[in-house]
């Protein structure tokens, strides 16, 4: 009877002293893979916990064996002979975790239509696509969609909040200095010599016909000669511009405006994301 009782608690003591093991090998990457993503998930291992004022956020050790795994297993000559490929899949968890708290709070999510539209228009030809992930970089377009496109997809509508909500304050300062100087009569390639951060608009100009004035150029419509619009967001490159009308004149019975512009460049989703690191804690349990 003792005999059996001292092999059991034998037993149970390998199978303890076993996992303890694994759970530590885990922890520090030397188990990765689906037995390191399974030890993960069944004990709840944490790579790091991210302090946010009163907000605590765990991140499961879990997410980062998946996206360092992905990492590990792109085919890609800069990322295989890269050294930092922890480093990189840290950056890709913790904007993960930034992207989906503010997804959550604001009501960002991206919808299963927008997906769609986002991959027709990047990737015409999906079927094609998909073969290709597999076969030139090593990993299944399931894979490719989680890592990359769903987290691109996210990136963009969240990039896209924080600037039409003003949350850049420094660009969007600058340009309101522009707009300030302008109204205060100013001479416009003054105050763009000052406050623009591309001259090529200050020191040219550019010819716009009436069907030419939409989107971002629609504010262009109710300007006259010698005046500047209100500040217009620019998606592509992302900004912000005063448009100036210099000119208007007839060519081959069509409508034209000569406009300058005063550009001031928005802060970068990185820019978004580094002031984020700054402002929260970040313990790794590693």
């Amino acid at each position: 009877m003792k005999k059996n009782i001292l092999i059991i608690a034998a037993v149970v003591l390998i199978i303890f002293l076993t996992q303890l093991l694994g759970v530590n090998l885990v922890k520090y990457e030397k188990i990765t893979g689906g037995t390191g993503q399974w030890f993960a998930k069944t004990y709840g291992l944490k790579a790091a916990t991210i302090y946010d004022g009163d907000e605590v956020i765990d991140v499961p050790m879990k997410d980062y064996l998946e996206v360092r795994d992905f990492i590990a297993n792109f085919k890609d000559p800069d990322i295989q002979g890269f050294d930092g490929q922890a480093d990189l899949a840290w950056d890709r968890l913790l904007r993960n975790v930034w992207l989906n708290q503010l997804a959550e709070e604001k009501d960002l999510f991206v919808t299963d239509e927008e997906m769609e539209s986002y991959i027709n228009y990047y990737i015409p030809d999906l079927e094609e696509f998909k073969q290709n992930t597999q076969e030139e970089f090593g990993v299944s377009y399931d894979d490719y969609k989680k890592f990359v496109i769903e987290p691109t997809a996210l990136e963009l509508k969240v990039y896209n909040y924080l600037l039409v909500n003003y949350n850049d304050i420094e660009g969007v300062s600058k340009a309101q200095g522009a707009y300030d100087a302008l109204s205060a009569g100013q001479d416009f390639e003054e105050v763009g010599a000052i406050f623009s951060d591309d001259m090529t608009l200050v020191e040219g100009s550019v010819y716009l016909t009436e069907e030419q004035l939409v989107g971002f150029y629609e504010p262009i419509k109710e300007l006259s000669v010698g005046e500047f619009s209100k500040i217009v967001q620019i998606p592509m490159p992302p900004g912000y511009a005063l448009w100036y009308v210099t000119d208007e004149l007839e060519e081959e019975g069509e409508q034209l405006k000569e406009v300058k512009a005063i550009f001031v460049n928005a802060a970068s989703v990185d820019d978004f994301f580094n002031a984020y690191l700054d402002k929260v804690e970040i313990k790794k349990h590693q």
